[in-house]
């Protein structure tokens, strides 16, 4: 949480364009660090509440109450990965512009 604060700070710097600071050099690292922040957070604060599969034991109103949170844990879980997937193809991208613009 703290490398996504540092990473949102420094974006909003480079848009605000505080001195001190090369602003477009910038912009794109902080940009895809707060993406990737912000998914390795999401990850980190709602899987670990899966409630568990549930047993013959229980009534059948609770049982299809804990398959319907599983089943939206399994769909969020699906989102989860195309965002991923989503954020590395754009981080290819803009590094390949920042790299060209600044590096090259």
């Amino acid at each position: 949480m703290l490398l996504g604060f540092v990473f949102v700070s420094l974006f909003v710097s480079s848009i605000l364009e505080v001195r001190g600071f090369d602003t477009e050099a910038l912009l794109i690292p902080s940009l895809l660090g707060s993406l990737w922040s912000a998914i390795y957070f999401i990850l980190l604060t709602i899987f670990p509440s899966v409630p568990s599969i549930p047993g013959k034991e229980v009534n059948l109103f609770t049982r299809i109450k804990i398959r319907f949170q599983r089943g939206m844990y399994y769909l969020l879980g699906i989102t989860l990965v195309v965002l991923t997937i989503a954020i590395f193809f754009l981080s290819l991208k803009l590094l390949g512009i920042w790299r060209a613009e600044f590096l090259g």
